[in-house]
């Protein structure tokens, strides 16, 4: 499903949201690569530990959920190595920075494609309570280590303790 089909009324379209506008911030020279690659980690983490294990409970597809994760590693192998040369690290002089931006957006696109087919999965099983938990646990696991928050996180995720798993996901089998 294209992005531009969906509808802003879906709560889950915040999430796909999120996930578009994380690819802008790979070129934004207001942000640091090192941010980017953060906020980026933060939002496939989260993603991860939200997202995949509705998919399981919800829609009891284990198929869907390797299809993203295998995705989701590709984008965390180039994150590292962006990581890797923006540190400063030696070993990572040889690494081309514009062949890995390239590539990480490539995968991130890749990726929407998977997020929204997904999303949209949930959103025809899930009623806008649940879709709102779902986006809620989400939001929460935004919150960046060392105090830093995500800039596509609401400032209600910091009042909201980080959940084990996403509410939604608890109460379906």
């Amino acid at each position: 499903m294209d992005v531009s089909t969906r509808h802003h009324s879906d709560p889950l379209f915040a999430i796909q949201d999120a996930h578009d506008q994380v690819l802008l911030l790979i070129d934004d020279p207001r942000v640091s690569p090192l941010d980017a690659v953060r906020w980026l980690s933060a939002h496939v983490e989260s993603f991860r530990t939200v997202v995949h294990p509705a998919v399981v409970r919800v829609l009891g597809d284990a198929a869907a959920v390797d299809l993203l994760q295998r995705g989701a590693v590709c984008i965390e192998r180039v994150l590292r190595l962006l990581e890797r040369k923006h540190s400063g690290d030696r070993t990572a002089v040889r690494f081309d920075e514009v062949a890995l931006t390239r590539s990480l957006v490539a995968l991130l696109v890749i990726q929407a494609g998977k997020v929204d087919w997904v999303l949209a999965r949930l959103a025809r099983r899930l009623s806008p309570g649940e879709q709102q938990e779902l986006v809620s646990a989400y939001r929460c696991g935004l919150d960046l280590p060392g105090g830093a928050l995500h800039p596509y996180a609401h400032s209600y995720a910091h009042s909201h303790g980080r959940p084990e798993r996403a509410p939604v996901a608890a109460g379906r089998a």
